[in-house]
């Protein structure tokens, strides 16, 4: 497992016997013979849940390769240079287990276990952002975001983080992204979605202004 960031107690995610995926989008698709997965440790995060119970959150990423791969009836080429990623959250439950959540890009632009189609609004329709926010509010281009929904109601914003450009973010993730990561809490289970946006589209005053908030909300 490769690590973006350090002096954290990371727990390994490589023991839940994770296999390849075998869709891409809407499509059956089967990975050049000997791919692996590498996991890539993006960003620890908690919870609260009934006013009390604080979980810890742990967000991965892989990267799949696409040269050499079957998709549909299609066969890629060995010079195929396109990929996509997956997203795994990991947190503990009441009974201090641990649940998985794998999330791709599957019928929608929105990073989810299901195949919901429409999982998603503009995130203009949004109102009332702090009353779906577990603490601050996205810091994005509101006009191109997109709010995750489930059962046709907006999901809680939970936290977000960027992958900068990295040698380990090159070779094993993306990079020049912002995530943003968004949860449902069904009692006894909860549910997780991820949108993503170019970091291209911050200003560089708009970047060094969010950097200031983060560090004045850990001060």
């Amino acid at each position: 497992m490769l690590l973006n960031e350090t002096n954290l107690e990371i727990p390994p995610i490589d023991r839940f016997g994770i296999g390849l995926p075998d869709f891409w989008g809407r499509k059956n698709i089967i990975l050049e013979e000997n791919s692996k997965l590498n996991f890539v440790f993006i960003k620890q995060s908690n919870i609260i849940r009934f006013n009390k119970l604080i979980e810890n959150i742990y967000l991965y990423g892989s990267k799949h390769l696409l040269k050499n791969a079957k998709v549909g009836e299609i066969l890629r080429t060995s010079d195929d240079s396109g990929y996509f990623i997956e997203f795994f959250i990991l947190h503990n439950t009441d009974n201090n287990n641990r649940c998985l959540h794998r999330l791709s890009q599957r019928m929608s632009i929105v990073y989810a276990e299901g195949m919901d189609k429409l999982d998603y609004i503009s995130a203009t329709k949004i109102k009332h952002p702090n009353k779906f926010s577990a603490s601050a509010l996205p810091t994005w281009t509101k006009a191109d975001a997109y709010w995750p929904t489930f059962n046709d109601e907006p999901m809680k914003f939970l936290f977000e983080t960027d992958l900068c450009e990295s040698d380990t973010n090159k070779d094993y993730l993306t990079w020049d992204e912002n995530i943003f990561v968004f949860f449902y809490d069904l009692g006894d289970d909860l549910v997780f979605k991820i949108t993503t946006q170019k970091m291209k589209y911050q200003t560089l005053q708009s970047h060094y202004n969010q950097e200031t908030r983060r560090e004045n909300k850990t001060t």
